[in-house]
């Protein structure tokens, strides 16, 4: 899958002075607050419309490397200090994903064909040095304002990080009818499994202002191959053989 560099951001969401647009901002602002009603109602949980620090979102959607299908991610920042504060038998932060797997099961939620992919994140642990808790580009939707600009990519330099992820791209593909050949041995295909990610997530690590390298690329075009959906679904395979009757 070729990734495309486009000169502006995807016009669909963003004004041509790269603001989000209006409805966009109140829709993804809406979802944020009817998922924490329900957080109230459904799961009793005491959280505060002030325990919401910031909304942002990152990714290919505020990046110039979007594509038809790209998802808008969404980081809802919250004071999880206070929240567990006041709900003592609260201790999981990761229970806020779940209990937003919950209200999405009753509330498909859609800007213009994309969906919307939601992570939560303590306040606290996005405080760094650099002030940075994502790599590349960051709008604050709750303030309305970028974190981060997005950085332009020169043609040339785009054109090598496509050469250089095709050299990556071929290594992967190289290692993959290997562990293929030898019958998709489940600690082989979880260390080339965990290998990819791991190099992807590096790479996101050491270049944070504009994550789109050679790597990234290599990754996506990978995944778009289906490659890592078959390593797995190998690994589930492998890992479920002992509970199925046939």
């Amino acid at each position: 899958m070729y990734i495309k560099k486009h000169k502006h951001l995807n016009q669909k969401l963003w004004t041509n002075t790269d603001e989000l647009k209006q409805p966009v901002l109140e829709m993804l602002m809406s979802i944020v607050w009817s998922y924490i009603d329900s957080v109230r109602s459904l799961n009793a949980i005491d959280v505060c419309n002030s325990d919401v620090k910031d909304v942002f979102i990152y990714g290919s959607c505020t990046n110039y490397f979007y594509t038809n299908k790209s998802d808008i991610d969404m980081c809802i920042i919250l004071d999880f200090d206070k929240i567990f504060e006041r709900n003592p038998g609260l201790k999981n932060e990761s229970n806020f994903k779940l209990y937003y797997y919950n209200w999405a099961m009753t509330h498909r939620c859609k800007i213009y064909g994309r969906k919307i992919d939601v992570s939560f994140e303590n306040e606290k642990n996005t405080i760094s040095p650099n002030g940075r808790y994502r790599s590349g580009p960051v709008y604050s939707v709750m303030h309305n304002r970028w974190l981060f600009k997005p950085i332009v990519i020169s043609d040339q330099e785009y054109k090598k990080i496509n050469k250089d992820s095709k050299l990556v791209c071929k290594q992967i593909l190289h290692d993959y009818d290997i562990v293929k050949k030898n019958g998709f041995v489940f600690k082989d295909v979880q260390k080339l499994y965990k290998d990819i990610y791991d190099a992807k997530n590096i790479s996101h690590k050491t270049n944070l202002e504009q994550p789109v390298t050679y790597m990234y690329v290599a990754f996506r075009k990978i995944r778009g191959m289906g490659i890592l959906d078959k390593l797995r679904d190998k690994m589930v395979e492998s890992e479920s053989e002992h509970f199925v009757l046939k």
